[in-house]
């Protein structure tokens, strides 16, 4: 009686056919850049947040602040606490830069690692 088996040729083969195949996947979905693209969309949500919490505090104070806080800290004044923990840059690298060039007028700018359509820097400036 005959058994049938496969040989270390034929695994061979097909070991190399299942490399191959994988690697032409992971490079053709780009996870680098699928990273990219999401710590992206973290750091657009970041700014919408502190953006929004920059709204209610001149809804408050009728003026912006001079400065915000470092993350991890919250942004708070006046016993009100506008954002409990100040969101910090995915990378941990630059982060978001604010600025306040008079009491009625803020901006607060991302650099983006895909800029795409988009403006680099990335910023959101008050509606006024």
């Amino acid at each position: 009686m005959k058994k049938s088996a496969f040989t270390l040729i034929e695994l061979l083969i097909a070991f190399t056919i299942l490399g191959l195949l994988t690697s032409t996947i992971i490079l053709l979905i780009k996870p680098q850049e699928m990273r990219n693209r999401a710590q992206d969309a973290v750091r657009k949500q970041d700014i919408s947040v502190i953006a929004g919490s920059l709204e209610r505090y001149y809804a408050d104070n009728n003026k912006y602040p001079a400065s915000l806080p470092v993350s991890p800290n919250s942004f708070a004044a006046n016993s009100i606490t506008y954002l409990k923990v100040m969101p910090k840059d995915p990378d941990g690298a630059v982060g978001y830069v604010y600025s306040q060039t008079t009491n009625q007028d803020f901006s607060i700018c991302t650099t983006l690692e895909v800029p795409g359509s988009e403006t680099n820097p990335f910023c959101i400036k008050n509606a006024f």
